[in-house]
């Protein structure tokens, strides 16, 4: 983990001999910290799903004084995908043996004592980096420690490698994700996929299911009802926290009168028996040519409220409910509210900006909570000069440096706008509002801008140095118990660069407690999680950060994630997703060009420019 000072250079077989290990911190309580186990001897041991919340044993210490047995010889190496497989030689005189982790915390044991020599456990790959482990040797005089092993590989045999079944140059697979809370199923789009049609880009979005027997299978190949030319089906994704309704949206579909661009947003709905059916096609109420509806979509975790935005829509409407037909504000943007009444689906609300304005394109980015009752709204051409939350909306002395409008449903009164947000450093040009994302409780958001120009690096540096420009930054809000907005942590990469775009993607986990941001323009040539991130030499290659809100400690940088084929113009950080506990993570790279097909092929060359692919950590 990037916070841990020490660490054994290991390489990808670890081994290790006896010593005593040393605890300390606090106890860490965080979901997929001690693993899953997936493969053990002993019936006994505790198993838990992939990606869901995980219990860890008890917390123990060695006993030196104890004449315990001899020490084992541990060692580790890694499988795909997510896989930590541990062996130790069997010690003279144990009786029984037991694996422990130090991980933000003191030591802890993983699972139930062990009679067997191996073990293998599904592990949140980004997040352990550096995490420690110790193998107990154990009877009735004591417990012997092996001594410390420290992760510093870079786990690449361990990291999920997705492409399309039916793999084509241009696709674009990876341009965007959306993930179960439980990250046992992924959904991927590919908006410039032909599906074999004589029109381009109609694109597709398939859906990959974590199967109990199987492992990672492509379970759909899923196409719009009425495919057209240039509709970029799959543009954005989204999943209710069960994994059994998707949302996509195809923001460039031509009206029915031909209409160029007027959008539309598709919703599925899985069915055990007969597998993944289309529920619904949703066109703007008050939809255009140009509109490009369907440009974001968000689903709630609950699967029955949907927000769609229309990013160029022209109303010059404010608030709820406005004026549809005033179409005098060019490219203002708007967002659609709509609710699933046990059969259709429903527009609940029309909701605009406080301060519309023209070419402010609000709706670049919605976000909901778990139950539907908060909406997160990006507008980042907006040109408000103010800084923090509930600022003066009417001061356009800061062209394009963006905005967020947060929204609050009540059942008895509707939708209501509840905060006002800009950036703490807001300045020209930053387009704050880039991606917005909230954890399911609605009291968590994050916020990207990825044109910000800082210098300063890691969380809560300096902010006040505008000469990195589109380095890019993310910003995290909490909301308190008198429902008041403020920010947390000014978040940025380790090592920004110029031009690196950190901020293109973003994501939060349901619990409010992992952020991870993507930098499509990173130009790293590390490979794998924890690498080196001053290397350069990949140009476009992208990167993947990850953050932790540590009790006691607050929002730290967990670790530095790059593609396991590293090479220039990848876009590795295209998009991304986590599980509701940050377990699980995906990530996006549409212009990956490896030639292979399915789950876990060659990821080497360069045979299919353009295809896509998405890596699993």
């Amino acid at each position: 983990m990037m916070h841990h000072e020490s660490a054994l250079l290991l390489s990808s077989c670890l081994v290790v001999v006896s010593c005593v290990p040393e605890g300390g911190g606090a106890e860490d309580d965080e979901a997929g910290e001690s693993g899953t186990q997936t493969d053990s001897e002993d019936e006994s041991s505790s198993e838990e799903e992939s990606g869901s919340e995980s219990e860890s044993g008890s917390e123990s210490e060695s006993d030196t004084d104890d004449p315990g047995p001899e020490p084992s010889t541990l060692s580790l190496s890694f499988s795909a995908i997510k896989q930590f497989d541990f062996e130790w030689t069997a010690s003279p005189g144990a009786d029984f043996y037991r694996l422990l982790e130090q991980d933000d915390g003191p030591f802890e044991q993983l699972g139930e004592d062990l009679e067997q020599t191996s073990l293998s456990l599904t592990m949140p790959l980004h997040a352990k980096f550096g995490a420690t482990y110790v193998l107990q040797a154990c009877n009735g005089d004591g417990c012997t420690d092996s001594e410390p092993l420290v992760v510093a590989d870079h786990m690449i045999e361990a990291i999920g490698f997705f492409k399309a079944s039916n793999a084509n140059e241009g696709d674009g697979f990876g341009g965007a994700v959306a993930m179960s809370a439980d990250g046992g199923m992924l959904a991927v789009g590919a908006p410039h996929e032909d599906g074999g049609d004589p029109q381009n880009d109609t694109g597709a979005v398939y859906v990959f299911r974590l199967d109990e027997e199987q492992g990672w299978i492509q379970e759909a190949h899923v196409k719009a009802s009425n495919p057209g030319q240039n509709d970029r089906f799959g543009l954005r994704v989204a999943l209710s926290a069960d994994g059994m309704v998707l949302a996509v949206g195809a923001g460039l579909k031509d009206g029915p009168e031909g209409e160029d661009s007027m959008g539309a947003a598709y919703v599925f709905r899985r069915d055990v028996q007969a597998g993944w059916e289309e529920e619904a096609f949703l066109r703007a109420s008050n939809g255009e040519g140009g509109d490009y509806f369907g440009w974001r979509v968000a689903l709630s975790g609950d699967g029955e409220t949907l927000a769609v935005s229309a990013i160029l829509e022209d109303s010059a409407a404010k608030g709820i409910d406005g004026d549809k037909t005033d179409n005098s504000s060019p490219a203002a943007g708007a967002v659609y509210v709509y609710r699933h009444d046990g059969g259709d689906w429903t527009e609940e609300a029309y909701v605009k900006a406080s301060n519309t304005g023209a070419g402010d394109q609000y709706g670049e980015s919605v976000a909901l909570s778990g139950d539907g009752s908060m909406l997160a709204v990006g507008s980042i051409l907006e040109d408000g000069g103010a800084t923090g939350v509930g600022g003066d909306e009417a001061d356009n002395s800061a062209e394009d440096s963006g905005a967020v409008y947060v929204y609050r449903r009540d059942e008895q009164t509707g939708w209501g706008q509840e905060a006002y947000v800009k950036a703490s450093n807001t300045d020209a040009g930053d387009v704050f509002g880039t991606v917005v994302a909230l954890g399911a409780e609605g009291d968590v958001l994050a916020v990207s801008a990825m044109h910000e120009d800082g210098e300063g690096a890691g969380v809560d540096g300096f902010d006040w140095d505008n000469s990195l420009d589109f380095a890019g930054a993310a910003y995290v809000l909490r909301r308190d118990e008198q429902m008041d907005w403020a920010q947390e942590a000014y978040v940025k990469a380790s090592t920004p660069g110029h031009g690196d775009f950190f901020g293109w993607s973003l994501t939060l986990s349901g619990d409010g407690r992992w952020l991870a941001v993507g930098s499509v323009f990173e130009t790293g040539g590390a490979k794998g999680v924890g690498g080196d991130d001053s290397l350069s030499g990949a140009s476009t290659a992208g990167a993947g950060y990850v953050y932790h809100d540590l009790e006691g400690e607050g929002w730290v940088l967990e670790s530095y994630v790059k593609a396991t084929n590293t090479t220039s113009d990848q876009g590795f950080g295209m998009s991304m997703a986590l599980s509701h506990d940050g377990a699980v993570l995906g990530v996006g790279a549409g212009w990956e060009s490896s030639g292979s097909q399915g789950i876990g092929g060659d990821a080497s060359g360069n045979g299919m420019e353009g295809s896509g692919a998405v890596y699993l950590y």
